[in-house]
């Protein structure tokens, strides 16, 4: 019953592990007025095993996860920018007795807007508010499936951006803290995110990001957690408007979170 409970949890933490591979890359600053991006980004993931005590990892059973990612932001005004970011998921899990269950819906989806709320030279500094609609799957952690989120939910976070040249290439790096609101069944949970972005050429942009989550502990069904994801990609721009990006992505480290690694690519646009 104690790993049944522990693998229930590292499946609600895998459910709510999205990477979107444009979120980060926007980070702290804003889109141009009349301007804005649209990111169609595809993920697979997998995990057989999770983090217990002392990151040591203890098998599960497997774990699979498809998602398909939107990124959207529009520069309403010089000051805010709208953001969107609905997504589908099918997840595929598996019982200990060898029975597999497969569930497909929508994903975890956003809608909100960014504020900048100072901007100096290279550094720039906003707020960001995200609602999450009770459309998303969700596990429940007391048997481990998943169902619809009957609750509206949310996300506010600073957002902390500055640019630079780095041994003469044109870098910056973006850092993101804020906590999350989820139903009744997940835990609520502290975010931070970390992206350091390199040109490497004038078309190829250099992703090395970390994406962290803590749970407040305030839920009863559900052990606290945390993970930490890296991820590392390339962004190639084809033209000034079309860009493509692969990459991959692992849990470097967690408790009572399933240790996630697959590959990621995206198709960027900018109108």
């Amino acid at each position: 019953m104690f790993f049944q409970r522990i693998f229930s949890s590292s499946l609600l933490a895998s459910a709510l592990t999205g990477v979107p591979a444009s979120h980060v890359h926007a980070g702290a600053w804003l889109a141009p007025s009349g301007q804005g991006e649209i990111i169609a980004s595809l993920s697979f993931s997998d995990t057989t095993r999770i983090f217990g005590a002392g990151n040591r990892l203890i098998p599960v059973p497997s774990y699979r996860k498809f998602e398909l990612g939107t990124y959207i932001e529009y520069g309403a005004a010089d000051w805010i920018t709208i953001v969107a970011s609905p997504s589908l998921d099918r997840i595929q899990t598996s019982t200990a007795s060898g029975m597999t269950q497969t569930t497909s819906g929508i994903g975890d989806t956003g809608i909100g807007g960014r504020v900048r709320i100072y901007q100096n030279g290279n550094f720039v500094f906003s707020v960001q508010g995200l609602l999450r609609p009770p459309l998303g799957l969700q596990a429940d952690p007391s048997n481990g499936s998943y169902t619809h989120s009957r609750l509206w939910t949310g996300e506010l976070r600073c957002l902390a951006g500055y640019s630079a040249q780095i041994l003469g290439y044109d870098g910056f790096a973006d850092l993101e803290m804020g906590y999350r609101w989820n139903d009744m069944a997940a835990s609520n949970e502290w975010r931070a995110d970390l992206t350091l972005g390199l040109h490497a050429t004038d078309r190829i942009l250099v992703l090395v990001q970390s994406f962290a989550a803590i749970s407040d502990g305030r839920k009863q069904l559900t052990p606290s957690y945390y993970w930490d994801k890296g991820q590392v990609s390339s962004v190639y721009a084809f033209n000034e408007a079309w860009s493509g990006q692969l990459g991959g992505f692992l849990t470097l480290a967690g408790r009572n979170a399933g240790r996630e690694m697959g590959p990621m690519a995206a198709l960027w646009y900018k109108f």
